[in-house]
């Protein structure tokens, strides 16, 4: 856990500083000195370890203390969620992240497109802005300032791969304003579907490539990436085939006999009220009985589908 703040200006850093000294108890006067109520409370509710264990520095959004990039990862989006609701506050927003899923393109290129647009791409401009590197310069072309804009459309080598996609796939990119080009490309008055998933794919090899000179591979392959680009697009526009489990199947008949019961179950996230339905119908297929549950404090669908079974033979009973 993350305490809120402290009450006091104690010189706490470890977890044994808060413990009774050669003990393996709390010091619950100083917990309750130094921290809030309610972070207080949780932690002298924490159990502690029954074997000596040392300190260590802890990462607050995992439940395990251990850094990942996965925990870091979900933290940053739930931030994003929480300033930003629906993925965007505005309409135009919403928009743009509803055309980005509907392209037909790789998941890591889509993640890629959503960093280009959040302006989250590492690019030395962006480096530079936020105190990590000291001068802009594009590592390619020398370009007194690298932009996403200069990195993936502008610079010498991009252009490399753009004249490979040109010859290719035909395609006839746009005069992109260099302030709202990364919306752009994903709009449907501007660009098709199919020439937006093979740009943004085209310039998620730009990148690629970027990255490798910058690791010392400085053997630019633009038409083989192009024709990957071709691969990928291809395969993606492929029909997938029915899956034959997933077919919708008719209710089946109980032996003579017998009933049969359906149940059902649905929750509502926001207030934790939960509710199920029971129907029970004989081997003819007539309506025998029917029941309705209500539950509350109710955080997990499954839980729902379980109390539903579990009222279902209740009321077979």
């Amino acid at each position: 856990m993350k305490p809120l703040g402290r009450m006091t200006d104690d010189p706490v850093q470890l977890v044994a500083d808060l413990m009774l000294q050669n003990t393996n108890q709390w010091d619950v006067e100083k917990v309750q000195r130094i921290f809030f109520p309610l972070d207080a409370a949780a932690i002298l509710n924490m159990p502690r370890p029954r074997t000596e264990q040392d300190d260590f520095w802890a990462w607050a959004w995992d439940r395990t203390g251990i850094f990942t990039v996965r925990s870091a990862y979900r933290e940053l989006i739930q931030r994003c969620g929480l300033s930003e609701p629906a993925t965007g506050s505005s309409t135009g927003d919403e928009a743009t992240w509803k055309a980005l899923w509907r392209l037909r393109i790789m998941p890591k290129i889509r993640v890629f497109w959503w960093r280009v647009v959040k302006n989250l791409l590492p690019c030395a401009a962006e480096l530079r802005r936020s105190h990590m590197k000291e001068i802009s310069n594009c590592p390619l072309c020398g370009n007194d300032n690298e932009t996403k804009f200069h990195a993936l459309v502008e610079c010498e080598h991009a252009k490399l791969f753009w004249s490979a996609a040109q010859d290719l796939f035909d395609l006839k990119m746009p005069r992109l304003n260099p302030a709202t080009w990364s919306r752009d490309v994903l709009d449907a008055d501007i660009m098709s579907k199919r020439e937006a998933a093979i740009a943004v794919s085209v310039m998620w090899t730009i990148w690629g490539s970027r990255n490798s000179y910058n690791h010392g591979d400085v053997k630019y392959q633009p038409l083989r990436s192009v024709e990957l680009v071709d691969e990928l697009i291809k395969s993606l526009e492929i029909p997938a085939q029915e899956d034959p489990s997933a077919v919708v199947q008719k209710w089946a008949r109980p032996a003579l006999g017998w009933m049969k019961l359906n149940t059902d179950g649905a929750l509502n996230l926001q207030d934790g009220v939960a509710g199920a339905g029971i129907v029970a119908r004989d081997n003819t297929g007539n309506f025998v009985t029917a029941e309705c549950r209500r539950y509350d404090h109710i955080s997990d669908p499954s839980t729902v589908e379980m109390l539903a079974c579990r009222d279902a033979v209740m009321l077979a009973l």
